[in-house]
């Protein structure tokens, strides 16, 4: 994702903890989702590899997010996907134009599409808030302790929240997802991002988990 893009995202999700006076960790995604009036609820019939999806009937919006996974951190992650979806400036209008009630998402950082990767960026900046972030990574050591300690203090999964720390940390940090030999995704932080003669780790296009 773009560096414009992704600020505009961070915008939209500060937006969004400021209008529901959120200040403080962890933030509980289906709040937010009951006070828009959207309703959420664990769905075992949605397909292998799909975490959730956003219903739209008339003006009336629904989250289902699978039972398959057993991370509550995964499910909190799922939601706040959605959220992004349902907040994101152009997701709603692209996503039913085609007059569909329902859109299936499949959240984790390895999608291709623009729009998956909004709501994933999305997520991550609502669950794990920029200034609150920081604070809690301020008063731990650098490492995969800071990690745990960032995932605890969130309700995040340590993936999830390892991202956030590269993305946000003034450390040098790299994170990789790797599976069967096969890079999912590498995020590295600004700092290192910098540093010359760096190799960045690419995922193969088109490369899904489980195949």
């Amino acid at each position: 994702m773009a560096l414009r893009e992704f600020c505009q995202v961070e915008v939209r999700a500060g937006e969004v903890i400021k209008q529901h006076k959120i200040s403080a960790l962890p933030v509980d995604p289906f709040i937010v989702a009951k006070n828009e009036s959207i309703l959420c609820r664990e769905f075992e019939a949605i397909a292998p590899g799909i975490s959730g999806c956003l219903m739209k009937v008339g003006d009336k919006f629904g989250i289902f997010y699978s039972d398959r996974f057993s991370s509550d951190g995964f499910r909190r992650f799922t939601v706040a996907h959605e959220l992004g979806h349902y907040f994101l400036p152009g997701h709603i209008a692209y996503l039913f134009s085609q007059g569909n009630e329902r859109h299936e998402s499949e959240s984790g950082f390895i999608s291709d599409d623009r729009y998956e990767r909004e709501a994933d960026a999305f997520a991550a900046g609502l669950l794990m808030p920029g200034e609150l972030f920081k604070n809690v990574a301020a008063r731990v050591k650098p490492g995969p302790r800071a990690v745990e300690t960032l995932s605890e203090q969130c309700g995040t999964s340590l993936t999830a929240t390892a991202i956030r720390y590269a993305k946000l940390s003034d450390d040098p940090i790299t994170v990789v997802c790797s599976k069967d030999n096969r890079v999912q995704f590498a995020f590295m932080s600004e700092i290192l991002k910098a540093r010359r003669g760096l190799t960045w780790l690419k995922r193969i296009p088109g490369y899904r988990k489980g195949r």
